[in-house]
């Protein structure tokens, strides 16, 4: 099984149309199972589709969705995958800014869980994690607050993740907004989830971040971007992408992926 998550920044740095072609030639070649997606924006002013939209919580699907372009360029080869999009909040006051997954396994749940307190459109803060329910286990698309926020902080979110109840088999693939080793990783390991970066047989260095990026100070390389499993996965590689080597860079954020062997993952 390959799993991919990316932060993707989408709309916001003027580069749409090379991003575009970017993940979709990666998804054409990976033939990924899961994708998980933060930062998936709409224009907020575009009309509404009516037909063949993306599965949406929340918030409608509007011309220019960003996951709706991508399922566009995926689907034209014949590929059958299906998108789903939760969106929650203004973004730049510009865009309606979600979460997303795509997936070709067969949906037989999605849900939502509500992880910040302020329910305000406004809220700039405000997040949300998606997931859907498959015969191969659940998938959340997660975007998670720093652990040092006074108004919405991570360990509150990471708790309201798991009083919603998670299945036994869960892989949560996203933007965790905390380096390796520090404090919100130690408490999602804490709580019982492998780092699939480190049960690995295969890795690259694994940063997903090398430049100054909004919400954090300083240039240093970080990892706050990962996919996690709350059993002992067999995961023969992982790997970044989009990194300028392995696919052009189409965000602020770094990809990455994985490979899993096992009839089960």
């Amino acid at each position: 099984m390959r799993l991919l998550t990316l932060n993707t920044h989408s709309l916001v740095d003027g580069n749409e149309e090379y991003s575009l072609g970017q993940i979709s030639e990666a998804i054409l070649k990976y033939d990924y199972d899961v994708i998980a997606l933060q930062e998936v924006n709409q224009p907020t002013n575009n009309d509404v589709i009516r037909e063949n939209a993306p599965i949406c919580t929340n918030y409608p699907v509007k011309n220019g969705n960003f996951l709706l372009k991508i399922l566009k360029k995926v689907n034209i080869s014949s590929r059958k995958y299906t998108g789903v999009w939760c969106g929650f909040k203004e973004s730049y006051d510009l865009f309606e800014e979600g979460v997303g997954i795509i997936t070709r396994l067969p949906i037989k749940e999605v849900r939502t869980v509500m992880l910040s307190s302020g329910q305000e459109k406004e809220k700039w803060k405000k997040r949300y994690a998606l997931g859907v329910k498959t015969d191969r286990g659940e998938f959340y698309s997660v975007h998670f607050g720093w652990w040092e926020d006074a108004e919405e902080s991570f360990s509150h979110q990471w708790s309201k993740l798991l009083e919603s109840g998670i299945g036994d088999k869960a892989w949560l693939m996203g933007d965790f907004n905390g380096d390796f080793c520090g404090e919100s990783y130690n408490l999602v390991i804490s709580s019982g989830f492998y780092d699939t970066f480190q049960l690995a047989k295969e890795r690259d260095e694994g940063y997903t971040v090398t430049k100054k990026i909004d919400g954090w100070n300083g240039g240093e390389r970080k990892r706050i971007d990962y996919i996690f499993c709350n059993f002992k996965a067999d995961v023969t590689e992982s790997k970044t992408i989009f990194n300028g080597s392995h696919f052009g860079v189409v965000s602020d954020h770094l990809g990455v992926m994985i490979e899993t062997e096992g009839e089960n993952e």
